[in-house]
């Protein structure tokens, strides 16, 4: 199975020669998160905000340390049970890349996370997709560099490689791809009944309104 050593070696494979230190840029100006703060090479703590259309959406950008790499790397998460079950590991995922030389940028899709909106919303798969243009956009405008690989977790994969055509990646990285909507919608509906206790209640329909499934309301 696929770890984080995996994803950083196929990067680091698919990046190129790593640039100089002085080709960072000065994000003072052009950070899209609203702020003025100041990442250089000397600064490489993550740097948290709001961008996007009306700044709606969260993202943390994590500065690559030492030389950097002409790849962006973005961290397509998962979503409901599955993002709060990986969420440490996508966050040791990002630093672990940034070390590494990559500019990485995780983010919450609208409705989710620290993100505005409500994950029960109407019309949430085309608010996801919309999110990674705008999480793609942002990273690009944080470096100056066009080059951008998509790494996706479980449905992340699957919303990444619905946007290839919007976003125009480099590279694209699945990581456990949810293989499939019927699939997936079948995989939670037995994640609900055993959080139940009532595990052949899986086997049942999904209600018309949607799928219940460990707190998060999938319609």
């Amino acid at each position: 199975s696929i770890s984080n050593d995996n994803v950083l070696g196929i990067l680091q494979e698919l990046s190129q020669a790593a640039v100089s230190d002085s080709d960072h840029q000065d994000l003072s100006a052009t950070s899209p998160w609203g702020r003025r703060e100041s990442v250089t090479p000397q600064d490489y703590r993550p740097v948290a905000g709001f961008f996007g259309p009306d700044r709606s959406l969260f993202g943390v950008y994590h500065p690559p340390r030492g030389p950097r790499r002409d790849l962006n790397v973005l961290l397509c998460a998962p979503l409901g049970y599955e993002a709060m079950q990986s969420y440490r590991a996508w966050r040791l995922l990002a630093a672990r890349l940034a070390a590494g030389g990559f500019p990485v940028l995780r983010f919450d899709y609208h409705g989710t996370g620290e993100s505005d909106g409500a994950f029960a919303d109407p019309g949430r798969v085309d608010a996801w997709l919309r999110s990674i243009d705008s999480a793609a956009s942002a990273l690009r405008e944080i470096t100056g560099t066009r080059r951008l690989a998509m790494v996706g977790l479980r449905m992340g994969a699957v919303l990444a490689g619905a946007r290839v055509a919007e976003v125009d990646p480099s590279h694209l990285v699945f990581w456990e791809p949810s293989l499939g909507g019927a699939r997936y919608t079948k995989e939670l509906e037995f994640a609900a009944a055993a959080a139940r206790g009532n595990a052949s209640a899986a086997t049942e329909s999904a209600e018309s309104d949607g799928v219940q499934s460990s707190g998060f309301h999938f319609t």
